[in-house]
């Protein structure tokens, strides 16, 4: 008789707690990169001053569960 298996370390329902944070970084990134604000002659990105440091963290943040 085999040894029994050990206990998995994540619930059962822990699936779509990894989509749903998946999803949401997704749309930080999106977020982060697409323009913040436009006007006839004005215009400003996402990757100007704090929009920089949310790609940072969205990309760090989603490649976390995987580690």
């Amino acid at each position: 008789m085999p040894p029994p298996r050990p206990p998995s370390p994540l619930p059962v329902n822990y699936t779509p707690n990894i989509v749903a944070g998946l999803v949401a970084c997704l749309a930080i990134v999106v977020g982060s990169l697409g323009p913040w604000a436009t006007s006839l002659s004005v215009g400003v990105a996402g990757t100007e001053g704090d929009g920089k440091i949310t790609l940072v963290l969205a990309v760090r943040t989603d490649t976390e569960p995987y580690r």
